[in-house]
This record gives structure tokens, C-alpha cells and sequence, in this order.
């Protein structure tokens, strides 16, 4: 309701809230707390907020105030408060000039308020606080006196203030109307969840608000919240109530309209205000408490919490009169006279108390026909009561009563009764058997935990007619022919009903069609024959169904979700109609429960989920989860895999939780896709070293796996194209640091659904939080086809990650997926190393407790030459799984492998221990080195540095990069440390600059060899390598000779630590010359070439 007013400004203050001074600082805030609460036999109306409209300030050329209409409920006013929030901007002063119509009259309230106030002056008339960020003032006025009921009208002008526009505003009013009790709490205040105005003492990352005092816990609470500076964004804010985070009831962002916002026209500016349901399970009896959570929110105030609360009492009603119910078989399509139906009448107790005996009663027409007592109902429960009833033809009114003698004390009595009309025809007529292709349905046939590859052909047979169609002692056939095979049943039908006559037959994968006819002897007399033969087709397809426990384990559960007995999980290759739904696909395999329409499977062989232990069902088919509401629709495709797991989510309960998609499905999805869509599939790697080899043998893997040739490409990741990356699955190989798409989905993991998350030098199990030294294969959502937000939910293409924290263990999670994805035994498989070396500053200690073969003893071999390799005999043979090498110290370096003694095979790769003597001479300290991949992993400038013994201000590690043909320096000075944190891999060479003599060793895995990109452009042709631990080059003769392309003035160089200057060998005109110096593994060498060359050393 817009009303015509005139707007008068205030020449004196009419009401001052503080006295007029300079403002010191924009910032009165306060955690929201209980302003009034108590019972009445009424409610509490929230009423406001279409946002902001850029309304209020009186200097807007034209000035229009701000404008919010309300509709106040019938019933006494008991306490009423109109709230207002205005955006100042900054430390600005103003007024703010309110009136408000309630249907009669008009009453001004005219404010001043002021950035420097403290809130001495907040009281029961009215008040105000400041919210530091930005200048934004929360008004509250008491308007209990002069609300009235029905249409009531605000509107707002500010003045003064440098901006002035007004936020938006609210009514909340407590009446007593004489209906229901409810208990209620109103808390104000202003908590700053921004993170814009860092200077705001009252600035918070959360605030938690109470509401005290007994309260039922047997039936739904209702919860209003009101922020101002709200609006959907990106950003996104969270609630808890008691803990229980609103992403449980799909909710990303909570200030953003995510509840049920009262005012239609709300505009999603500025103001936001929501209504809650809180769920029983959720209260506490005594003490309830709301979070308020930033998020990645930057700007959100929180300034209201309403929270209403029932007392418990039971509440009888009659929810639906059901008069076509299915009796003997048949089930009505309508009445006819002379026949007996029953009357199903559901009870429904909505209240939140048990209700004891009371009497249920039927009347037909105002006349009593039946009275049935019950004994009781249960809050929350329902109960049918059935009446039996006949008539002659014609139209009546069917009344069923609840609590008919008043017996049981409600919340409402006037909601007992529940009317139905009813039509019943004459038994006039003649039978008329119907059928057509819509009545012939298919389904696939049960074997519990086993394929039964038959079909269930279900047809429903229709009597049109008003005569029975037989009797039970005179049937008719229903006979189903498919090709050569005919198979009869027998059944009768009562007049104008229907029943689902059943055939289990065999029919082939590939198309079928049968055929079903009606009385084909003729010994129903009808009115038509002409409908009593209809064809229908199906396809029949081979699927896969199976069922796991927590994220994929196929072990016998036995735990608290199956009360401690054993439930053996399934996994089961069948035929099925094509179409069949997930949900009765699984009802074919195994005994299910239901829960309800969201989620339809409570319970699979007695495995049931529990909302207290956060455990759920969840389908997904082909590696892609299943969006809530299509379980039941979401049609079977040929070579469909539909997985249903019992999990929690990672991270549940917290605002990033989700559901991680498994690879446990392997090929799926790259060979069939998602509801008949396949998309392509690109393999993405480094262009450099052993990635591209790694990137084949994936590629091969997925074409013996049957996944076509033509739909996988591989690209080295600087060549994939926009189109391949938003419309295709990818596999990733690498690490965050040479795969750019790896560190883009390793900031927004839980996003796009990624259980494990690169940090730093490890890897860490979003799910259980553990950490460790390797790699992982995971799938997620591919978010760049429809952008990142909860980009887990999606169905489009995939992501497959075979990545790690460094190379070495990036290959080893590449092999996996190559050629062994028969252990991937869990929805993402965590690849940890098997064999772990180990130095405590003595000795190397091997430990194999994670390799999964089996084996009673094991061989170590040690040599202290890979190049020579080990030796025939074993050094050492034990029954444990590690083993402890006390002359590890004997020699600089040492290398180790592993086997089981019985079969020879090998646990993991080669192991090493090397000890570094870095020289520190008169002239300078620098030292060349290569390294191992190191246990713990350097993938980093930074990591190196500080792993280095004596490391002083001044010294510094240095790489040369070979694409920008620069030096690369990162420098530790008295301030910390600074230059460029280049990357560190394994097998490339490095500088490290130290000021004294320092003995470093280290233990780690021997890398692979690969493939070295040595690089020339217009600037120089350097390259810095490392050699392979076990080369068969012995000095740099060999070397130059053994690098493809080296022409004339082309050399290799090595740093002589100990006489700390360069041996440099050349290739002239006249063959080569300089120092022949040596070459070994661990130190580091530069290649100066021409022409970009590709070299594989040996």
C-alpha cells in the first residue's frame, strides 16, 4: 500500500537519541541477545524486506522515500518493532525521518543519528547501532501503541548522510489471537561479518546468539533470521543451529533469500530475510544457540533472530478419504451400486504429543454409518482406519470425523473432519475388458545378491464396464505371446476396476515385443471386444549394479548402521529393461526399505542410513552422482553401472561438505557416460620429462578397457584448447606445479568435489584428514563448463586426477591408472609409497608396511654403485616389514631395493641414501647437486634452502631456467628469505651457496629415467641437468658425445666444489678439448647447445 503523504523536515530534533559531536569511530556493535521473550496464545508476525530500491535520501533529485507495506495478523498487539538499516557510507551523520500509517493515522519519528555513538542511549522507545564497514546504521523504533491489524505502512527519508539509501525495512509483531501457545524469542543486535573495514574491533568471523529456556523437542521449531548488506553473490555465508550446519538442508548461503522469504516482491538487494524450519532432531530441551558464520562473505550484518517454539500438544486430523482402495486385488476406478468397497480414512496426529483413545466415525449423508475406537496415535504418526460401505447408485457425501466425541485436548479443534463426495453408478450394462500399450510395463526380475535375467511383464487388466467380467469361480484368460511363446494366467475383475496380471518370462538382450490378450476364448460377455489386445516393445540390456559402505569398501559391514550384524554387499551383472529407474533396478538385487520422496532407500539388506551418525544412500551411475529427485527417474542406459554406497560427506557437517564420485567404477565414466551422453576424453600432461610416456600408457589402458580410440586425445597441457577443457572429461597427470589445472582445482577442492587436496610438500585425505607422502587417482567434477559453485552436484564431463606433490610419485599414480586399476578398491585411491626409506642421523631404516602382496620374508640388496647394480646375494633377509641398515653411514652413497624372497618380486623402486659434502673454499662456496625424490618431498626453492645444514644470511640455492635462459635465486638474508621460489624437482641440477664446509644427507627414491627438454632461444642455449643415479657415462667426453645435435662451440660444464671453479669440455673444429672432468649421480652439470634437442640419458 503506497500512501499520499507530505514529508516535512525537522527544524528542531523531535527525538535525540545523542548529543550532536564529532564522529570518532563508525562502530556500535553487538552480538545479537534476547530483547523479549515469553508465551502467548497467538504468534509472532515477521513482516518487510523487499530490499533496497536506491529509495531515501531527501537530496535525491527525485527524492522518493523508501516504502514497505505489511499485513499485521488478527489479534491483540502485545509488542510490535519497526526496524529500519540505512547505508551512510563512511563516518557520516544524518537523520533518519520515519512514518508510519496504520490504516487511520500517521505518526512521525524523526532520529538523529551519529557515527560516534556508544549506545547509552538504546532503551525500550527506541535505539540504534553502528556498524563499522562502511558506514551503516541499524534502527529499531517501538510501534506497539499504534500498529494496528491488517494493512499497516512505513516509509523512510534519510538526510545528511553521505549516501542515505536505505536498506530496507521490518515489522515484527507479537499478538494474541486465543489460538495455539507458542513459546517465542526476539534477539537484536549487529554483528559485522564483513571483512571489507579491517580497522572494526567489532569485526567477526562469527557470532553466536542464545535462545534460553524450556522448549519441546518432539515436533519442528520455526526460525526467522534478518541480515542487511545481503544479497546473493558468490560469496557465501552459513548458519548453525545447535551445531547442525544449514548446508543440511542444501543451503550454500544463507543471507541470500536460501529460507522462505516473506515479502513476494523482495528483490534481492541489500536486505534478506528468511524462514526456517529446525528440524526436532536438531533442538535442545533447555538451550538452543545459532551460529553465524562468515564464510567467504565480505560484507553480510546480522541484526535479527526470531525463534518460535510450540508446546507440545496432539493435533487430530483427517488428511485424506480415500474411496478407490485396492480390496482383494482389484482396485476401483469407480463405484457402482450393489458392490462392497472399503473406505480408507488416513489420521494424522501433526501434533507434538502423543494423543490418547479416541473414537473415529463415518457418516454417510449426516447419517452414522461406522465407529471405530482407537487406542491411541503417536505425535508425527498416521494411522488408516478402514470402513466397509455399499449403495445404490447416486451421489452422496461421505464425512469422517477424528476425536468424534472430543475426547483427546488439541492444539486445534476445528481441524477433525474431512468430507468426500462420491458418485456410485448403476450395475447396469455389460463387462468390457480393456487393455492397451501403456498397460504392458517391464521390470526387472528379483534374485536377492544374484542375476535373474528374466523380466517381469506387469499388465494391468481393466473392466471399463458397470457388470462384473466373471467371478472367482469363472475366470478368464490374460494370455502374453512373445514370438513362439504363449503363456495363459487365469483372473476375474468386478465392475469398473482393474488388477496387474504378472509374467516372468526370458527375453533376450536387444529388442522384444510382446503381445497381450483378454479373454482371447471369449467367455466374458462385453460390450466391445475391440480393446482387449494390445503390443508393446522393450529393449532388454546388460548393467552392472552393486553396493558399497563408506566411499566404496566392499567388505561384510558389520557396525551400529545394521544394529551389529552381519550385511554382505553385492555386485551383480544382469539384464534389465531398458528405463528402469535406479532405485528399482537395486529392489531387483537386494531388500530394500523406503524412506520417502527424497530420499527414497532408508534402509539396503538391513544397512540403513542414520541422520544422527550423518550416514545416507546415495547412487551414482557411471562415476557421476545421481542429482536428488532423479533417483527414481533417471532411465537405465546399455552398460550402465549404478553404485549405491551408505557415506557421510567429506567434511560433514561443515559448510564445504560434498560427496566425492568414485573411481571405483573404472572405465566408467570415459566409455559410457552420463544418461546416454559420452563425452570425449583428453589425457592433459607436463611436456616434460617422463609425462608423455605416462600419457600414452593411460591412453592404452582406456582402449583395452573398450573405451574407443577416436573418443581419447592427449595433449600436453599448454596445447589444450578452451573447447577441449570445458566440454570434455580430462585426466590429469602431474603435479600443481607443472599442471596449471591441478592448482586451479587444488584452491576451489571442495567445490568441485576433490577428496584429497594437494598442501605443500604432501597430500592430505579431506575425509579423514590424514596426511602422507605420495600421490592419488580421485575424479571430480570438470567446473569449467559450468562454472565452480557446488560443481560436485553436476552430471556434465569429469575430472580424473593421477597427480601428486612431485613427479615421482605423480608417475607412480599415473601407472596406476595405466595398468592397475583392479586395487582401486575405494572411491579415490591414495597412492602411498611401499616402501619408505627413513634417516635418523645414523641410520637408514626401510619400511615396507604398506605394500599390500603377500610375502613371509623379504630380501635387501645394497650397493654403493646403481650403475654396477646390486649384488646376486641378498645383505640382508628378514620376516618383518622394515628393516634397519646400521653401516648406512659407511659411504656417501648407498642404494637399496627390496624383494619378497619367494617370488623375487620387487617392492616399489630403488631406494637411496646420499650424503652431500659441500665445499666452502676461500673463494667462494658454491656446490652443483642433483637430487633424489626426497622423503620429505622439496618441491620448492624454499624447501631446499631450509633443509640445508648451516644455511646463513647471504647463502642461496639457484637454478637456471632454461625457457627464460636466466638465473632463478632464492636467498636467505637477515629479514627472511626472498628472489624467485622456483620449482625443485628430482634428477634436474641446482646450485647452493653455503659459507661453511656442511655434510647434508638425505634419503629418498630413486627417480625414473626421462626424456630432458634442453632448450635454446635467441638469448643463450644453457640447460642444467642432473644425471640418472645408475648412468653408464663416466665423464664429460661421454656426455657430449651422447646429447643429440651438439655442434662445433657447443659444451658441458660442471663446478669443481672443491677447487670451487668450472670444468668446462668443448666441441671445436678439431674435435674436443678442456678439462675430461668425471661424471656421477647426485651432482648437478650445465649443457650448452644450439638448437632445441630432446635427450634421453643413459
Amino acid at each position: 500500500m503506497i500512501m499520499n503523504k507530505v514529508y516535512i523536515l525537522p527544524v528542531v530534533l523531535l527525538v535525540a537519541l545523542v548529543v550532536c559531536s564529532a564522529a570518532v569511530s563508525a562502530e556500535y556493535c553487538k552480538d545479537l541477545n534476547t530483547k523479549i521473550s515469553g508465551t502467548v496464545h497467538g504468534g509472532v508476525y515477521v513482516g518487510g524486506g523487499h530490499g533496497s530500491d536506491g529509495n531515501g535520501p531527501i537530496d535525491k533529485d527525485p527524492w522518493t522515500p523508501y516504502e514497505q507495506d505489511f499485513s499485521v495478523p488478527s489479534g491483540t498487539i502485545k509488542w510490535a518493532r519497526l526496524y529500519t538499516g540505512v547505508w551512510a557510507s563512511g563516518d557520516s551523520d544524518g537523520w533518519i525521518n520515519i512514518t508510519f500509517y496504520n490504516g487511520t493515522g500517521y505518526t512521525d519519528h524523526n532520529a538523529y543519528v551519529s557515527t560516534g555513538y556508544t549506545g547509552g542511549d538504546n532503551d525500550e522507545e527506541d535505539g540504534y547501532y553502528v556498524a563499522c564497514g562502511y558506514g551503516n546504521y541499524w534502527y529499531y523504533w517501538n510501534v506497539t501503541d499504534i500498529v494496528r491489524n491488517g494493512a499497516n505502512n512505513a516509509s523512510v527519508a534519510t538526510n545528511g548522510f553521505d549516501v542515505g539509501t536505505v536498506h530496507g525495512v521490518s515489522l515484527v509483531v507479537v499478538y494474541d489471537d486465543g489460538g495455539d501457545e507458542i513459546t517465542y524469542w526476539i534477539n537484536q543486535g549487529l554483528i559485522y561479518l564483513g571483512t571489507g573495514d579491517t580497522t572494526c574491533s567489532c569485526r567477526r568471523a562469527e557470532s553466536t546468539t542464545w535462545f534460553n529456556g524450556t522448549m519441546p523437542i518432539t515436533q519442528d521449531a520455526t526460525l526467522w533470521t534478518e541480515y542487511f548488506v545481503a544479497e546473493p553473490s558468490s560469496e557465501n555465508d552459513y548458519l548453525e543451529f545447535n551445531g547442525y550446519n544449514f548446508t543440511l538442508l542444501g543451503v550454500a548461503d544463507t543471507a541470500d533469500g536460501g529460507g522462505t522469504t516473506p515479502d513476494a516482491t523482495w528483490t534481492n538487494a541489500r536486505l534478506d530475510i528468511d524462514r526456517w524450519v529446525i528440524d526436532k532432531d536438531w533442538i535442545d530441551p533447555s538451550s538452543n544457540s545459532l551460529r553465524f558464520i562468515r564464510g567467504s562473505d565480505t560484507a553480510t550484518r546480522a541484526v535479527l533472530a526470531v525463534f518460535l517454539s510450540k508446546p507440545p500438544a496432539p493435533d487430530l486430523k483427517v488428511s485424506e478419504i480415500d474411496t478407490l482402495v485396492e480390496r482383494d486385488g482389484q482396485t476401483p476406478m469407480a463405484l457402482v451400486a450393489n458392490h462392497t468397497y472399503t473406505i480408507n480414512a488416513t489420521i494424522l496426529n501433526a501434533g507434538n504429543l502423543d494423543a490418547g483413545g479416541f473414537n473415529v466415525t463415518l457418516e454417510e449423508d449426516g447419517a452414522l454409518k461406522n465407529d471405530t475406537g482407537l487406542t491411541g496415535l503417536d505425535a508425527g504418526s498416521e494411522r488408516i482406519v478402514q470402513f466397509d460401505w455399499s449403495n445404490l447408485s447416486g451421489s452422496y457425501s461421505l464425512k469422517v470425523t477424528a476425536d468424534a466425541y472430543n475426547t483427546v485436548t488439541e492444539s486445534d479443534e476445528t481441524n477433525n473432519e474431512s468430507t468426500a463426495p462420491v458418485t456410485v453408478y448403476p450395475d447396469t450394462g455389460l463387462a468390457d475388458l480393456a487393455i492397451n500399450s501403456d498397460d504392458i510395463t517391464f521390470h526387472p526380475a528379483h534374485a536377492n545378491h544374484a542375476a535373474n535375467n528374466k523380466t517381469i511383464v506387469r499388465v494391468k487388466v481393466r473392466n471399463e464396464g458397470t457388470a462384473d467380467a466373471g467371478s472367482p469361480g469363472s475366470v478368464f484368460k490374460v494370455q502374453l505371446t512373445t514370438g513362439a511363446t504363449s503363456i495363459d494366467k487365469t483372473t476375474w475383475l468386478r465392475a469398473k476396476c482393474y488388477r496387474f496380471v504378472e509374467f516372468e518370462v526370458s527375453l533376450p538382450d536387444g529388442s522384444n515385443s510382446v503381445t497381450v490378450t483378454l479373454d482371447p476364448d471369449g467367455n466374458i460377455t462385453e460390450s466391445s471386444t475391440a480393446n482387449n489386445v494390445a503390443s508393446e516393445s522393450v529393449n532388454i540390456i546388460p548393467c552392472r549394479i552393486l553396493d558399497t559402505h563408506e566411499y566404496g569398501d566392499n567388505s561384510t559391514y558389520n557396525g551400529p548402521l545394521s544394529g551389529y550384524t552381519d550385511v554382505e554387499m553385492f555386485d551383480v551383472v544382469k539384464l534389465a529393461p531398458e528405463g528402469t529407474s535406479p532405485v528399482e533396478l537395486l529392489k531387483s538385487v537386494a531388500i530394500t526399505t523406503e524412506e520417502g520422496a527424497s530420499t527414497p532407500i532408508k534402509s539396503i539388506d538391513g544397512l540403513e542410513q542414520s541422520s544422527t551418525l550423518r550416514y545416507y544412500w546415495y547412487p551414482f551411475v557411471n562415476g557421476i552422482p545421481i542429482p536428488w529427485g532423479d533417483w527414481e527417474t533417471y532411465p537405465l542406459h546399455a552398460g550402465d553401472t549404478i553404485h549405491w554406497d551408505i557415506l557421510k560427506w567429506v567434511n560433514s557437517p561443515s559448510p564445504d561438505s560434498h560427496k566425492a564420485r568414485p573411481i571405483q567404477d573404472y572405465p566408467e565414466p570415459f566409455l559410457h557416460g552420463y544418461n546416454g551422453t559420452i563425452y570425449n576424453t583428453t589425457i592433459v600432461y607436463p611436456d616434460e620429462l617422463c609425462y608423455e610416456e605416462k600419457a600414452n600408457a593411460t591412453m592404452d589402458g582406456l582402449i583395452a578397457a573398450g573405451v574407443p580410440a577416436n573418443r581419447i586425445s592427449k595433449k600436453a597441457v599448454g596445447a589444450l584448447t578452451q573447447a577441449e577443457k570445458q566440454n570434455n572429461n580430462l585426466i590429469l597427470l602431474g603435479t600443481p606445479s607443472n599442471n596449471p589445472i591441478i592448482a586451479e582445482l587444488n584452491i576451489q577442492h571442495t567445490d568441485v568435489g576433490m577428496p584429497v587436496y594437494f598442501n605443500g610438500s604432501q597430500m592430505t585425505d579431506d575425509y579423514d584428514d590424514t596426511t602422507w607422502v605420495g600421490g592419488v587417482i580421485e575424479a571430480c567434477d570438470n567446473p569449467y563448463d559450468n562454472g565452480w559453485t557446488d560443481a560436485w552436484k553436476d552430471t556434465g564431463p569429469s575430472i580424473w586426477l593421477a597427480a601428486a606433490v612431485e613427479d615421482y610419485w605423480a608417475y607412480k599414480a599415473a601407472e596406476m591408472l595405466a595398468s592397475d586399476t583392479g586395487s582401486f578398491d575405494r572411491f579415490w585411491k591414495n597412492r602411498k609409497p611401499y616402501l619408505t626409506p627413513t634417516w635418523d642421523g645414523t641410520n637408514v631404516t626401510l619400511d615396507w608396511s604398506n605394500w599390500t602382496g603377500a610375502c613371509t620374508s623379504f630380501d635387501i640388496y645394497i650397493t654403493e654403485n646403481l650403475t654396477a647394480g646390486f649384488p646376486a646375494t641378498p645383505n640382508a633377509t628378514t620376516s618383518a616389514t622394515s628393516w634397519t641398515d646400521t653401516n648406512a653411514g659407511a659411504s656417501n652413497q648407498r642404494y637399496y631395493k627390496v624383494t619378497c624372497s619367494t617370488t623375487g618380486e620387487q617392492i616399489e623402486g630403488n631406494v637411496t641414501k646420499i650424503t652431500y659434502e659441500l665445499k666452502k673454499s676461500a673463494v667462494s662456496g658454491v656446490n652443483w647437486i642433483t637430487m633424489p625424490s626426497m622423503n620429505a618431498p622439496l618441491t620448492t626453492a624454499d624447501d631446499l634452502i631450509k633443509s640445508i645444514p648451516n644455511i646463513v644470511s647471504g647463502n642461496n640455492v639457484k637454478w637456471w631456467n632454461s625457457t627464460s635462459q636466466e638465473f632463478n635465486v632464492w636467498t636467505k638474508s637477515p629479514f627472511g628469505y626472498g628472489g624467485v621460489n622456483f620449482p625443485v624437482k628430482p634428477a634436474s641440477g641446482y646450485e647452493v651457496s653455503i659459507s661453511t664446509d656442511t655434510t647434508w644427507t638425505v634419503v629418498g627414491w630413486v627417480p625414473p629415467i626421462c626424456p630432458i627438454k634442453l632448450e635454446k632461444t635467441a638469448v643463450s642455449g644453457v640447460n642444467w641437468i642432473g644425471m640418472p643415479f645408475n648412468t653408464t657415462i663416466s665423464d664429460a667426453d661421454e656426455l657430449i658425445k651422447d646429447i643429440p645435435n651438439i655442434v662445433s662451440g657447443n659444451n658441458v660444464k660442471w663446478w669443481n666444489s672443491t677447487s670451487q671453479e668450472f670444468n668446462v669440455w668443448t666441441k671445436s673444429p678439431f674435435g674436443y678439448g678442456g678439462v675430461n672432468f668425471p661424471v656421477k649421480p647426485a651432482s648437478g652439470y650445465e649443457v650448452s647447445i644450439s638448437t632445441d634437442t630432446t635427450w634421453t640419458p643413459r
